[in-house]
C-alpha cells in the first residue's frame, strides 16, 4: 500500500503541474488580447469619429493581431501541431 500511495501522489502532483503551466498559459493569453482591447479603445478614442466602420476596421485588426499572436506561438514553438484539424 505504501508505494501505490507515493504513486498516487507522484500522478497527483504531476497532474498539478500539467494544470498550472496550462493556467499560466491561458492567463498570458488573456493579457495579450486585454492588452490589445485596451489599446484599441485608446486609438478608438483620440482617433476614431465613431463612425460605422471602425467596426469594420477593428474585425480587420483582431483578426490581424490573432494571426500575429498565432504565427508568434508556431514560430516559438517550432511546432504546428494543434492549428488545425489536420495537423
Amino acid at each position: 500500500q505504501g508505494s501505490g500511495d507515493y504513486m498516487n501522489e507522484k500522478s497527483d502532483e504531476t497532474k498539478k503541474g500539467k494544470k498550472s503551466i496550462a493556467l499560466k498559459a491561458l492567463n498570458k493569453n488573456v493579457y495579450i488580447w486585454a492588452g490589445f482591447f485596451t489599446i484599441s479603445l485608446v486609438v478608438y478614442s483620440m482617433l476614431s469619429g465613431g463612425d460605422f466602420s471602425f467596426l469594420m476596421t477593428y474585425g480587420a485588426m483582431s483578426r490581424m493581431f490573432g494571426f500575429g499572436i498565432l504565427n508568434v506561438k508556431t514560430f516559438k514553438s517550432e511546432r504546428a501541431s494543434g492549428v488545425s484539424v489536420k495537423t
